[in-house]
This record gives structure tokens, sequence and C-alpha cells, in this order.
């Protein structure tokens, strides 16, 4: 939390007016409150991207701090220096035909797609029984690229979720590509009635000329563009 969202002028001292309160609240040697905010990023609309229009990211944490602080009295919000889950989400609109979008993408990216399909990379969606399989194509990931690990019973509540969950447009999808029944890479997908989240992906290091992730991604768009509308 929080879940309410104060306009972006005035977040910076909602943050440190509802740290004030909870003062009394935490523990004697508590130094620091950490908030994870489902906020509209300060950055969303800054359109700062390099000659070949990549976009260049956020600022260095120094410069997110001073607008975070902006309203403060004290000046006392940090940024992490890391964090758990990426910071940035990337919309794509899959309102278009399968072509359009295709065609919307760099060349290298289309031809990535296609490598894989050709090489007979096979993307198959799975259920629990699948888990076992994704939680060593993650374990892999996170240990190649040093991050943080959750244990399996995490991604095994996340499909109990889908069975507990009040709205039945939401389905939790584990995906999982193939090469010769040989496991590649694989990804949670999140679908909703109006859209679907990439939520956790990992891969192996073997075989990545075939491009795994390509075809599994490809493959999660078209499951998207063709679940029927509620």
């Amino acid at each position: 939390g929080p879940e309410t969202e104060p306009s972006e002028s005035n977040q910076g001292a909602f943050l440190e007016e509802l740290s004030e309160m909870l003062k009394s609240y935490l523990p004697k040697h508590c130094i620091a409150l950490r908030y994870d905010l489902n906020w509209e990023s300060h950055w969303c609309r800054e359109e700062d991207f390099d000659v070949k229009g990549n976009w260049i990211g956020l600022p260095q944490k120094e410069f997110q701090e001073i607008k975070l602080n902006y309203g403060t009295c004290n000046r006392n919000l940090r940024k992490a220096n890391s964090n758990i889950l990426p910071a940035n989400t990337i919309v794509l609109d899959l309102t278009q035909d399968e072509s359009a979008i295709l065609n919307r993408m760099k060349p290298k990216t289309r031809y990535n797609i296609r490598l894989a399909l050709r090489k007979g990379v096979n993307v198959v969606s799975v259920g629990m029984e699948g888990l076992e399989t994704w939680y060593e194509l993650y374990t892999e990931t996170a240990l190649r690229n040093g991050l943080h690990l959750n244990d399996i019973s995490y991604f095994r509540n996340m499909f109990a979720s889908k069975t507990e969950c009040p709205d039945n447009g939401v389905n939790v999808k584990l995906m999982i590509a193939y090469y010769d029944k040989i496991p590649l890479a694989a990804m949670f997908l999140v679908l909703s009635a109006h859209r679907a989240t990439y939520l956790y992906g990992a891969s192996t290091s073997k075989m990545r000329n075939l491009m795994p992730t390509y075809a599994l991604q490809w493959k999660a768009i078209q499951i998207d563009k063709r679940k029927p509308l509620p």
C-alpha cells in the first residue's frame, strides 16, 4: 500500500504525513518504512529516447529522490537501491490484428519469432503439474542474474488464488516453451477482462540460439488476442 493515489505534486507530502501518523504504532527500533507504490510513474510521459528510438530509462536514483521529496518538510523519502520486481511496465496495444502487431516490431524481433517457430520450438499451456519444470528454469534464471529467489510455494499459491478469485474473468496460465521435449523457457501470464500481464519469466542458458523466449511471448500475445471478450 497505500491504495489511494494523491496528485503527483502531493505524493511526497502524503507519504511523509502517513509515515508520521504510523510512528506510534511501530516497534521501538524500527528505522524505516517501505512503500511499494502502485502509482503512475512521474516519468511515464517523458519522451527521452536515444538516436535509435530506444527509451533511455528512469533518471538516476538521486534525481528520483528529488522529485519524490517535492513538498515534504524533512526530505527523508528514499528510493530503494534495487527493485525486487521490474520497476517499469510496458503496455502493448493488442487491438490490431497479428500482422499489424508484427509489423510494429523491429525486424530482428520478427526474425527471432519466426526462427523459433521454424526451428520447432513448441509452446504449451500447463497446470500445476508444470510447476517443477517452471521452478528449475526460474531457479537457473535467478542465480544467473542475481535475482531474489521465491520459494516454489509462492507460485503454487498463485495457482490457488485463481480458484479463489471471485472474478471468474481472471485466469492464470503457466506457459512453457519446449524443443524436442526439453524445456527452454517459461512464463506466468495473467489474463483478465481487458488485459494480459506478463508476470514472471524464466529461461535456461542452453540452446538460446533457438530463441525460445520470443516464441513464448508471441504465443502469449496470440492467446490474449483470441480470448473471448467479456
